[in-house]
C-alpha cells in the first residue's frame, strides 16, 4: 500500500467511525473532528474547528477541565474517563449527555495533540436504571 493509499484509508476510518473523534492541541483547540463528533455535539460539519474544547463542557464542569489539562499537559498518558466518574457533554443547543471519554497523545510533527475518543453513554445508563 502507498503513502496515498494509507491516508485515504486513516481518513476513511476517521470519518466513517461510529465513535466520535476529536483532535485537540495542548491549548485546548479543535483542530479535527469527524462527523459522529459533530453529530454527537449537534454541530455542523466543520464548525468545530478552531474552537476551544470547553465548549463541549458544560459550565459547572469548566474550573475542573482546565485544572486537568494543565496537569495533562504536564504529564500526557492514555486516559479511559467516564466509567467511575460521571461526564457531561454540552450539545450545541444547550442541552447536556452522559459520555465517555478515551483521551489518547500522540506527536505530530514533533507537536504533541491528544485524540479523544467520545461515545455517548444515555443508553447504557438508561438500561442500568431499569
Amino acid at each position: 500500500m502507498s503513502d496515498l493509499q494509507d491516508i485515504d484509508l486513516f481518513k476513511s476510518i476517521f470519518q466513517s467511525s461510529l465513535e466520535g473523534i476529536i483532535v485537540v492541541d495542548l491549548d485546548g483547540i479543535i483542530i479535527k473532528s469527524n462527523s459522529a463528533s459533530e453529530k454527537l455535539f449537534g454541530y455542523k460539519a466543520g464548525k468545530l474547528l478552531n474552537q476551544k474544547v470547553e465548549c463541549l463542557i458544560p459550565n459547572k464542569f469548566k474550573k475542573n477541565y482546565e485544572s486537568h489539562r494543565e496537569k495533562y499537559k504536564v504529564k500526557p498518558i492514555e486516559l479511559h474517563l467516564g466509567q467511575d466518574l460521571e461526564l457531561w457533554g454540552l450539545k450545541k443547543g444547550g442541552s447536556k449527555f452522559p459520555l465517555e471519554i478515551n483521551l489518547n497523545p500522540t506527536k505530530i510533527e514533533g507537536k504533541l495533540f491528544v485524540i479523544a475518543f467520545v461515545t455517548d453513554t444515555t443508553s447504557q445508563k438508561k438500561t442500568a436504571k431499569n
